[in-house]
């Protein structure tokens, strides 16, 4: 995976430098993003069934191969 991730900062939400984001740009082949549609389907099937969900990152998924230093991560949280 050598996708990347960009985006436009609208505030910072803590003093980690975590940035709530007004736009979030993929820099991505096809294939990576079918990888990141499927990760975000099986984020929502675990939120919507009975297991507890508090975050997934795309680059621990099974199958996701070879992952590049200079990819951007995408964990997915649930909104509470």
């Amino acid at each position: 995976m050598k996708a990347t991730a960009y985006g436009y900062s609208r505030r910072e939400l803590n003093d980690s430098g975590l940035l709530e984001l007004s736009e979030v740009s993929f820099c991505a082949r096809p294939g990576e993003l079918r990888t990141m549609a499927a990760f975000f389907v099986h984020c929502a099937d675990m939120m919507d069934s009975n297991v507890e969900f508090c975050h997934e990152h795309l680059r621990d998924q099974p199958g996701i191969g070879d992952w590049d230093s200079a990819a951007s991560d995408v964990i997915i949280t649930q909104r509470r």
